[in-house]
């Protein structure tokens, strides 16, 4: 049996329809302001790890260089090593630093044979081969050591490279970006157009 309407109920089911349709509007705008603010936030964090890695791969760079110079300053030093004991350990002086510590006498002779100038160089010490000689060897040897321990140092703590990201990863970041972009721009902006037109 159907039931008239009583003049003292009120019929209440289109103000509840009314209130539902408002509280689920405002529960999408909120789910739709919370989605920008996440497409935001991923947008601004792919920007500031493009950034970082960008940073990271020009301190990378200058780190290559810094190791190509501390590589290069260390096979100078090696080499003056080297030269240095066979300088002060076995007597050998193959650039002939040392040469004129103990004079020479230069004499040219004609294609016959005969003398025709003699010329004597009297001793002299040049600054190379004190450097390298004096006091036994033992304050060239000590600066070669200190520098080469300081190129070392150089090598394996202050020449240190930083983790970034590689080229598939920031081409990885940049579509994320682009489409979280496409997102928040076109669907985003139309389900509000939707929303605020219905």
């Amino acid at each position: 049996r159907v039931k008239e309407a009583r003049p003292d109920m009120p019929n209440q089911l289109e103000t509840l329809c009314t209130g539902m349709s408002a509280a689920i509007d405002t529960r999408v705008q909120d789910v739709l302001v919370t989605l920008d603010n996440d497409c935001r936030t991923i947008m601004e964090l792919c920007k500031v790890l493009q950034a970082s890695s960008a940073v990271r791969r020009r301190h990378n760079t200058a780190i290559n260089v810094l190791r190509v110079l501390l590589a290069a300053l260390a096979s100078g030093v090696v080499m003056l090593l080297v030269y240095w004991g066979l300088l002060n350990v076995t007597e050998l002086d193959p650039m002939m630093i040392c040469e004129d510590q103990y004079g020479r006498t230069i004499e040219l002779y004609s294609p016959t044979g005969e003398l025709l100038v003699t010329e004597r160089h009297e001793p002299r010490t040049t600054w190379q081969c004190a450097l390298a000689t004096g006091l036994g060897g033992i304050p060239s040897l000590s600066v070669l050591l200190v520098a080469m321990g300081g190129l070392l140092y150089a090598w394996l703590f202050k020449a240190n490279r930083r983790p970034q990201l590689t080229i598939r990863q920031t081409r990885k970041l940049k579509k994320i970006s682009q489409e979280v972009d496409k997102v928040r721009a076109g669907k985003l902006k139309q389900m509000r157009q939707q929303l605020t037109s219905a």
